[in-house]
């Protein structure tokens, strides 16, 4: 991570800790035993400079590769989409996966999301987030190394997995049991958008400056990841929502 995080910086790509990298080091200054895969975000417009950092790279054995889903993984795909991209690129070393950096768009409300707008494909839309926490980053530690975050790291980190966030939970991927209400990774899918927006204003935060970023809402041609379907009188069996109007209203 520490290469990542000094080749970003030298060439001054924009980056933070996010998911289980920053819950590490915000709850106990380390990445976490069972959860030491690097989890990053980037900003869209910098992936092509990232992917060509691989020519630099190519010594230190990293390189950044891009993603695309099947559109089996998707819950709804009224759009017929055949391919898309979940806004990710994965990290690798000497071969083998280590990690992700999430390459969140921005829209015209302010919020940021893994929609691909050549696409029009939603993924995992619970993971949507206010623009505020990286209008400015902060500062957390990780094995005594410094590195950029989300500011109130805290808040952030209680709508991705609630807020006993600061109760070690092993999720299903890394051999843990499921828990009702979250996903394989362990992050939380219900909608938790309208209160963190509300709590971003209550702290001052303008929504009005984003009137030309993406427009939003707009068409949704695919949706998912595919999650359990308890909720009755579904017409997908995606995550909590059921139909794309309420995708839209709630994410």
């Amino acid at each position: 991570m520490d290469l990542v995080h000094r080749t970003f910086r030298r060439h001054g790509i924009w980056h933070a800790l996010t998911y289980g990298t920053l819950l590490g080091a915000v709850r106990d200054g380390q990445l976490i035993p069972w959860d030491d895969d690097i989890d990053l975000m980037v900003r869209p417009s910098d992936i092509d400079r990232i992917l060509r950092l691989n020519n630099i790279l190519a010594n230190e054995s990293i390189v950044f590769h891009s993603i695309t889903h099947a559109p089996t993984m998707l819950a709804v795909n009224p759009g017929a989409v055949c391919g898309f991209s979940p806004c990710q690129l994965a990290i690798s070393f000497a071969g083998r996966k280590i990690g992700d950096l999430y390459a969140f768009n921005l829209f015209s409300d302010g919020i940021l999301r893994r929609f691909d707008p050549k696409t029009n494909a939603y993924w995992c839309p619970h993971s949507s987030f206010p623009h505020y926490f990286v209008e400015e980053t902060t500062i957390v530690s990780v094995g005594g190394n410094e590195y950029p975050a989300p500011r109130r790291p805290d808040r952030f980190l209680s709508g991705v997995y609630g807020n006993d966030w600061r109760e070690p939970y092993r999720a299903v991927r890394q051999g843990g049991d499921a828990q009702e209400g979250r996903t394989a990774h362990g992050d939380r899918y219900e909608p938790k958008l309208a209160e963190e927006i509300q709590w971003c204003i209550d702290q001052g935060w303008d929504r009005t400056r984003y009137r030309n970023e993406l427009r939003w809402p707009r068409t949704i041609a695919g949706a998912g990841p595919v999650g359990p379907s308890e909720r009755t009188a579904d017409s997908s069996q995606a995550l909590w929502w059921r139909t794309t109007d309420e995708l839209i209203e709630h994410f």
